[in-house]
């Protein structure tokens, strides 16, 4: 198993359950942590919802049928930066094992393509996920730097999806006590509570009938204490919009709970009383049918404004797809105010050498987790996650995934067609060996980790305080297997 998030955790887990007694599972893992998004995708004031995942996966990665081995990824040839993962070739995977499924996820952010993008104080959504979970950055970059939260009152959010979501939550919501009490680190508390954001503003590409979001993170979002809400009352709803949400089947019931949420909040706003101060305001706006042309530099070059462009829907409900935008003598659109902009435009998995990739959807080509070379099953290899569906679900959407994967890799092994691999399965110190030297943590080395972040968190009443380097999590390294 490469990659050990949700994907790749929750293929394991199935993979033990079907085969029993009859399978061992390696798992590698990049990061000297496992547990991917878990730990650093859900947003910090979500304890809630990654704490039973995080002990169930605690579970399996105590199983004996189980290896544990962070700090190794999937590479062609080693790195010299000196905290890079120990890499380890794809071809040496699939002369050891049986079957080598890659769940290596969505590591790469989609970018707009607008002038103005590279401005300071523009910023991927997942970048700014990155530093409110802590993440220690990738195997070969340092830490993400903390956005710049003092540069002024408003900000911009790029999408609304749950990501996108999530960030205008902790934008606008207090950071005490609440994100006091939660996994988030100390510094990431103490950025949030300073900041002088108050107004965010939410771009959507189409109408409240497309929302991309859950209905219970948008109540979240929307039941934030003394928030205004501001939005054009009929939500760019147009006839054909009402068609789709008056259709059947549970994406519709979803849109449909979510113009219901848009609608409650705006009848909440007419009895809302005013905030105590200037400084207590905070307000929220959704600007359907909107998206950015361009990225305006203000004051010390940094971002400044967003110069917006008009979409348009056309076609029958169901199959409606984004029109071009109107003509160019249309009067151009008023610039938004933005000292801080935050991109949500979805993510993409990175291609891995000698496995099929689609660079447009950026997944591996598969039929039913089985990956493809043009129409033929590669022998032996299977993909999970997001690298095989794309950047679509919540956490759990991973299990049935999980699901028919390993469904791919029974029916394979039922009927013949998994290899016979000629070297036994991967040895801890040989990589080393092979490496030049390094640090590999195993699931024991993990569970050290995992604990003296529970102590250092629970001297301050919080669940945990998370290392913040990979150099700190890799004292925790530990070979036994």
């Amino acid at each position: 198993m490469v990659g050990a998030g949700p994907a790749g955790l929750y293929a394991a887990d199935r993979l033990l359950h079907r085969f029993r007694d009859a399978v061992r599972v390696d798992v590698l893992e990049r990061l000297p942590a496992p547990l991917g998004l878990v730990r650093y995708g859900v947003a910090p004031d979500h304890g809630a919802t990654s704490a039973p995942v995080a002990a169930r996966f605690g579970r399996l990665l105590a199983d004996e049928r189980l290896r544990l081995l962070c700090n190794a990824c999937v590479a062609d040839a080693p790195s010299a930066a000196p905290a890079a993962a120990l890499p380890l070739p794809l071809s040496a995977l699939q002369a050891r094992y049986h079957a080598v499924v890659l769940a290596t996820g969505a590591q790469r952010a989609r970018t707009l393509g607008v002038p103005g993008e590279a401005l300071p104080g523009v910023l991927s959504a997942a970048a700014f996920v990155s530093w409110y979970t802590g993440h220690p950055g990738g195997s070969l970059h340092a830490p993400p730097p903390p956005p710049q939260l003092r540069a002024g009152p408003h900000a911009v959010v790029v999408g609304a999806g749950n990501v996108a979501l999530d960030c205008a939550r902790l934008l606008l919501r207090p950071a005490q006590p609440l994100l006091a009490a939660s996994d988030a680190p100390a510094a990431v508390v103490a950025a949030l509570a300073a900041s002088t954001v108050r107004h965010v503003t939410l771009l959507v590409r189409r109408s409240a009938a497309q929302l991309a979001c859950t209905p219970r993170e948008l109540r979240e979002l929307l039941a934030l204490p003394g928030l205004r809400l501001h939005t054009d009352p009929g939500l760019g709803l147009a006839e054909a919009d009402e068609a789709e949400l008056r259709a059947d089947g549970p994406a519709a019931r979803a849109r449909r709970r979510c113009v219901e949420e848009l609608r409650a909040a705006l009848a909440r706003r007419e009895a809302a009383p005013p905030a105590a101060s200037a400084d207590d305001e905070r307000s929220l706006s959704f600007l359907f049918l909107r998206s950015p042309t361009a990225f305006l530099p203000g004051p010390a070059g940094r971002v400044g404004a967003v110069q917006l462009g008009a979409e348009a829907l056309e076609g029958p409900p169901g199959s409606r797809r984004l029109a071009r935008p109107p003509p160019a003598s249309d009067p151009p659109l008023p610039p938004l105010p933005a000292q801080l902009v935050l991109v949500s435009a979805g993510a993409f998995g990175a291609p891995l050498e000698g496995v099929p990739f689609d660079s447009n959807r950026g997944t591996v080509p598969h039929a039913r987790g089985a990956v493809l070379d043009g129409s033929a099953a590669i022998p032996g290899l299977f993909c999970v996650g997001w690298l095989k569906r794309g950047p679509k679900g919540i956490i759990g959407s991973n299990l049935e995934c999980a699901e028919e994967t390993v469904g791919a890799v029974a029916e394979a092994a039922a009927a013949g067609r998994l290899p016979q691999p000629p070297l036994p399965p991967i040895d801890p110190g040989q990589i080393l060996r092979d490496a030049g030297g390094g640090r590999l943590l195993s699931a024991a080395g993990w569970g050290e980790l995992d604990a003296a972040e529970r102590a250092a968190g629970a001297a301050n009443g919080r669940p945990r305080e998370k290392a913040a380097t990979l150099a700190e999590m890799l004292r925790f390294a530990d070979l036994t297997a």
